[in-house]
């Protein structure tokens, strides 16, 4: 296997609370994984041990198969990017992306041409010699993510990167980042409590909650076989029916007068409707099952109307 890291029943403990619990898992060499969970689930804490800001109370991390417990933070090939790009208000850009070049003790010329070949692949050239206030919010994280690259981490962990940007910037610039780090090669750790982020630049998804890994793998996999309540909560979209999962892309919507009663598997209320990509969506209030789900369909419905869900699965 070409694991870049490998955690191994990593544990963290603080003041007698557990915040992770025996967490295990590897990250192959120029793979995306998306650590995907809700607040307080312990994904920035789980992060900030993989850097060495936080001291792990028992298990391993190996680095390329050398194990870096006790390995001080500016000895780690790794890089950590907060949601806050934090860059220096007093220092251009370019000076920004050469800071940690600086402390590696390399000669001036040495740190602007790699600063100015990182601005250019960031597409930020043009502002090398602009301070950050001048700068809007996704600019700021293009800079935050080229004073990333720049030092050529073996792994860059990213924490909500995306988090305090409008939806349109957010989308386009997780687009961007996902394609430079593909171009890059560089082994990354995202993450994100937005399940549609996390299926979308993850090559594997690591779901956590309760500092416990709940199910991990290729997204499609885990969106359409959750393992339990919590990933089908978390990451899934279907109908737990009897034990089994039903996804929704083998749930409809059908009219109570429609003589397909074999395969109804429950029953509804249109609670409401939206549109997205060009298809109308419905979601519907399961009152036996006591869950809602989003489903689309080409047929029409009101408000209020009282709707059979089927199930194609069989087929």
């Amino acid at each position: 296997m070409n694991h870049l890291i490998d955690v191994r029943s990593l544990e963290k403990t603080y003041q007698n609370q557990t915040i992770l619990a025996s967490i295990s898992f590897s990250v192959n060499k120029g793979e995306i994984a998306a650590i995907l969970g809700p607040s307080g689930c312990g994904k920035t804490t789980l992060l900030r041990c993989l850097a060495g800001l936080e001291p792990i109370s028992a298990g391993d991390i190996l680095l390329k198969n050398e194990r870096v417990n006790n390995v001080e933070t500016e000895h780690r090939p790794i890089v950590l990017m907060f949601q806050e790009p934090f860059l220096f208000p007093h220092m251009t850009v370019l000076e920004n992306v050469m800071f940690g070049l600086k402390q590696q003790k390399l000669s001036k010329k040495s740190r602007v041409q790699q600063g100015l070949e990182m601005l250019d692949k960031t597409e930020m050239s043009s502002y090398k010699d602009t301070f950050p206030h001048a700068l809007s919010g996704g600019q700021q994280q293009r800079v935050a993510l080229a004073r990333a690259l720049v030092m050529k981490p073996a792994l860059l962990l990213l924490d909500e990167p995306f988090s305090s940007l409008d939806q349109y910037l957010r989308d386009t610039l997780r687009d961007w980042v996902c394609a430079l780090l593909k171009q890059e090669g560089v082994t990354t750790l995202l993450v994100t409590h937005d399940k549609e982020e996390a299926m979308m630049i993850g090559d594997r998804v690591i779901l956590l909650k309760d500092g416990n890994i709940q199910q991990q793998g290729k997204p499609n996999e885990v969106y359409q076989f959750p393992e339990n309540e919590n990933v089908e909560g978390m990451f899934s979209d279907g109908l737990q029916l009897g034990g089994t999962f039903i996804p929704s892309q083998y749930l409809q919507i059908a009219s109570q007068d429609e003589q397909t009663v074999d395969k109804v598997v429950s029953q509804g209320t249109i609670s409401s409707f939206f549109f997205k990509y060009g298809l109308c969506f419905y979601q519907v209030k399961l009152k036996e099952h006591n869950v809602k789900l989003i489903l689309h369909s080409k047929q029409e419905f009101k408000e209020g109307s009282k709707v059979l869900i089927m199930s194609n699965m069989n087929k």
